[in-house]
């Protein structure tokens, strides 16, 4: 009877090539979760980012009178109100920063601003509450390779105010 007492070449093979295969496995489980992570993060980050910069932008908005929108540069916009006065919007695409009044943030790391802020009015057939200025910011996610629009809307009645838009 012979006495065995180790492993054969064969054995040590197949178990380093199962190992191999399992370890490869679990790595690619765990890049695939830590790239789904950053993504989150990201998605995150810049739902802060827009909630924070829209309670600032939809309150003036909302809670005051435009009276003049005019451009003084590249991105960058005045925006006169009734009651608080002239607020000037501008974004730096270089720093990806936006400053907004006395709001001054900067995108999250995976977001970088693309073309012009652009800003419209258009005048409907409604009685009322009949003319809109829309304010579209546009940025793209680099994880997801994926443009998003962030806009406002101003609506008003043309019968009784008058925005001066020099645009």
């Amino acid at each position: 009877m012979k006495n065995k007492k180790g492993f054969t070449t064969v054995e040590l093979v197949v178990s380093f090539v199962l190992i191999a295969v399992i370890s490869i496995g679990f790595f690619n489980t765990i890049l695939s979760l830590q790239k789904q992570q950053q993504r989150n993060i990201a998605i995150n980050q810049y739902k802060a980012f827009t909630l924070s910069l829209n309670s600032s932008i939809q309150n003036d908005f909302l809670n005051d009178r435009i009276d003049k929108i005019e451009i003084c540069g590249s991105n960058c916009y005045n925006i006169t109100y009734l009651n608080n006065g002239e607020k000037q919007l501008l974004i730096d695409e270089e720093n990806s920063i936006i400053t907004y009044g006395s709001y001054k943030d900067r995108l999250p790391s995976d977001y970088r601003f693309i073309d012009e802020v652009e800003i419209t009015s258009y005048l409907s057939d409604e009685v009322g509450f009949d003319s809109y200025i829309v304010l579209t910011i546009t940025v793209k996610n680099d994880l997801e390779n994926k443009i998003e629009k962030i806009k406002y809307m101003y609506q008003y009645d043309s019968d009784t105010h008058i925005v001066d838009t020099n645009l």
